[in-house]
């Protein structure tokens, strides 16, 4: 396993911010890799962002992409398809996707599966010419949260791999340990982060409940050798510091 760390806790935290800032700091934590949530507008030319990142000897491994529940608006399958373009020119293998936000109008019911399922076997199809995978994340507020929406949403479609996030599973009621185990077929990506179940909100690894190295033992036990990301939506420390106490996690843990 490799571990790399989200931009996404730089995105929430700064309104504006330079890329190259989160890719120093993730560095500078002790990770060796990145996945980007940010518009390609930030992101930059590719050919600079490669530099920026072979100067750093950090690494591209996923670009974090999102689906819409409306069959009318395809807006976000083209953006999707130029964040596989581009995820393409640093030989990415895994794009990490989520979608099916829940609400009054969209809810866990087949009509709105197979929604989820069209636009997403589209985008699968895209990035299969570059063979890549799309690898969908089951999230917290979606209609697949849990293990079982998981089994349920895979009769809608066979396309996509998995990115397990054993967070968002933990606070959704599911077992991470048997997620992992139950979908170890197409697991493909992973996301860390913590959970406080008190507290009802993600924290840096080991301040939470999620049993992290239990987690860590299966994806062993299943050889799983893809990457690891850790990720966190907003910290009361900064970015950094954040990503370092998760860090510091890890390497206790004899992994990084």
């Amino acid at each position: 396993m490799r571990f790399g760390y989200h931009t996404l806790t730089w995105a929430n935290a700064y309104k504006n911010y330079g890329i190259e800032r989160p890719i120093k700091e993730i560095k500078e934590s002790g990770f060796s890799g990145i996945e980007f949530v940010e518009p390609l507008s930030l992101l930059g030319n590719a050919g600079d962002l490669e530099k920026i990142l072979g100067r750093e000897n950090m690494q591209a491994v996923s670009l974090s992409c999102g689906l819409n529940m409306n069959p009318k608006d395809d807006s976000d399958i083209e953006e999707n398809i130029s964040r596989i373009k581009f995820a393409h020119r640093f030989g990415i293998k895994d794009v990490m996707l989520c979608g099916g936000w829940s609400s009054a109008d969209v809810k866990k019911i087949d009509e709105y599966y197979k929604i989820l399922a069209d636009k997403l076997n589209i985008c699968c199809e895209y990035a299969s010419k570059f063979k890549m995978n799309i690898a969908f994340h089951p999230h917290k507020d979606t209609i697949v949260e849990t293990s079982e929406d998981i089994e349920t949403f895979l009769r809608f479609t066979d396309k996509p791999k998995l990115c397990v996030d054993i967070a968002h599973l933990t606070a959704c009621g599911s077992d991470p340990v048997e997620g992992i185990e139950r979908f170890k077929d197409i697991v493909t990506y992973v996301h860390f982060k913590d959970w406080d179940i008190e507290k009802d909100v993600f924290v840096e690894l080991g301040r939470g409940d999620v049993d992290i190295m239990k987690c860590l033992e299966t994806l062993i036990k299943i050889r799983y050798d893809g990457w690891v990301v850790v990720e966190l939506d907003h910290t009361a420390a900064t970015p950094l510091e954040s990503a370092k106490i998760s860090a510091d996690y890890l390497k206790k843990a004899g992994v990084l």
